[in-house]
């Protein structure tokens, strides 16, 4: 699966629901479940890769971010940490999407 596609979608399903009608955040748990394939509640970068395949300074890019968003330094995103990860991936997103001259993803909408 491709990130560039698959991403957007878990994005989209985050941003989208924070933008209808004001129904509160994201349901990052939701999110959690789409990514967290061993079930043990965390997102592990390997996890990540699974459904990543695209530039590699997009790659790192996220690693950077993965790295700095893991508070504890336990390898793991948890779902506290979550939010602001995908916060991270979505602004790198934009970047790319400006860079190639596309909408941004996951924010197609609004």
């Amino acid at each position: 699966m491709n990130l560039l596609r698959a991403l957007p979608a878990l994005l989209s399903l985050a941003f989208a629901q924070e933008s209808e009608e004001a129904q509160g955040p994201p349901d990052f748990d939701e999110l959690m479940s789409q990514v967290d394939t061993d079930k043990d509640g965390k997102m592990s970068w390997s996890e990540v890769l699974d459904i990543f395949e695209g530039p590699e300074h997009v790659e790192q890019q996220y690693m950077e971010a993965f790295a700095e968003c893991d508070k504890d330094d336990d390898l793991l995103i948890s779902r506290e940490e979550l939010p602001t990860f995908f916060d991270k991936m979505h602004s790198i997103l934009q970047e790319e999407d400006k860079k190639m001259g596309t909408k941004p993803s996951g924010k197609e909408d609004l």
